[in-house]
């Protein structure tokens, strides 16, 4: 492109970028790691849940039983004028 210049190419995260690259070049090189990393964790889980669906029903009632409590807590309080 430029006489003189070369691309120098450098490994990151498992994508290539260019050492001369943009913010969006990087960007865009982030969002793919985020990806990858959430493609995992959600392998993690699904196999969690499937190894043991008693403990993941008991944690997620319980969790449900909080959140509503909170709610419910929330929702009945008198209010101040």
């Amino acid at each position: 492109m430029f006489p003189g210049i070369q691309s120098v190419k450098i490994q990151t995260g498992g994508m290539k970028m260019n050492k001369k690259g943009t913010k969006l070049d990087k960007i865009k090189c982030k969002i793919d790691e985020c990806k990858e990393k959430t493609k995992e964790k959600v392998k993690e889980v699904d196999k969690f849940i499937k190894e043991k669906p008693y403990r993941t029903l008991g944690i997620t009632a319980g969790a449900a039983a909080l959140l509503g409590a909170i709610a419910g807590w929330f929702l009945t309080r008198k209010r101040e004028k």
